[in-house]
């Protein structure tokens, strides 16, 4: 019974470091702190949303599609965000190479979603 108790804790803590380690490396990775610099400058969200800060961006969904021709991959990252005005959530197109998997172009801005 010791050893089960003793499994049970050592896998609840395990878990707790490893999703521990991968939001600091979101906190770090070059492409969300992109996305993030693109949802706070773009226009469309400054006006909708109002004044935008990095701390109230949270992005929970990346979707990963490979174009028909193969010559690169569309990443969507939807975030959820609170401004001054008011809150709702954002998608942000990302194109990255197919080949070696660097970035093209700039984050942006494709859609809008208020909250009531």
């Amino acid at each position: 019974m010791k050893r089960i108790l003793r499994f049970m804790l050592w896998a609840l803590l395990s878990g707790v470091i490893v999703a521990s380690s991968l939001k600091i490396y979101y906190l770090f990775d070059p492409k969300m702190i992109a996305v993030k610099q693109a949802i706070v400058g773009d226009k469309g969200v400054l006006d909708a949303f109002g004044i935008v800060n990095d701390e109230d961006i949270k992005v929970f969904h990346i979707l990963e599609t490979v174009d028909a021709s193969r010559a690169f991959t569309r990443v969507e990252y939807t975030a959820s965000l609170t401004g001054s005005k008011k809150g709702g959530r954002v998608k942000v197109l990302l194109k990255k190479s197919s080949t070696d998997g660097a970035q093209l172009g700039n984050p942006t801005v494709f859609e809008l979603r208020l909250r009531d």
